[in-house]
């Protein structure tokens, strides 16, 4: 970052009220307590808030629930940078699946695509061990109820 850009972004800050105002060249002071910090220190840990949206997703619309649901990639690994960053799905589905399960997996992976503005791509495995192979120990597993 340049000194210009920084300027700019403390200004912007200071625009939001997140920083005290100041003097050219005096230190940067932030207001500890303002509501949107919390917000902001929520942006920098979303694994978790990754994994729980998929589990809440995947249980809302996937009935039975899948017998193995693991999440691959970097929006899983944070370290998506690009909307073209991909999570991928590995799903096995369970043996009593209807039909039409596959469908919901498919609706389901747009609307995770769509919530977290990447894209999600689904795999399907015939049992967990085939899962746990295609993860190739790199998968965060979701376990549902």
């Amino acid at each position: 970052m340049t000194a210009t850009q920084l300027e700019a972004a403390l200004f912007r800050l200071g625009l939001l009220g997140l920083i005290a105002p100041r003097r050219k060249g005096e230190a940067v002071c932030i207001v500890a307590g303002h509501i949107a910090w919390a917000a902001l220190r929520q942006l920098t840990d979303l694994q978790d808030r990754v994994i729980d949206m998929v589990r809440e997703r995947a249980q809302a619309h996937l009935h039975p629930v899948p017998d193995y649901l693991a999440l691959k990639g970097a929006v899983v690994d944070g370290t998506a940078s690009h909307p073209a960053d991909v999570l991928e799905l590995i799903v096995v589905a369970p043996p009593t699946a209807p039909a039409h399960w596959q469908g919901h997996v498919a609706a389901l992976v747009a609307q995770l695509s769509r919530d977290l503005g990447n894209v999600v791509i689904h795999r399907s495995a015939s049992d967990s061990r085939e899962a746990d192979a295609m993860s190739a120990g790199t998968a965060v597993r979701v376990l549902l109820s």
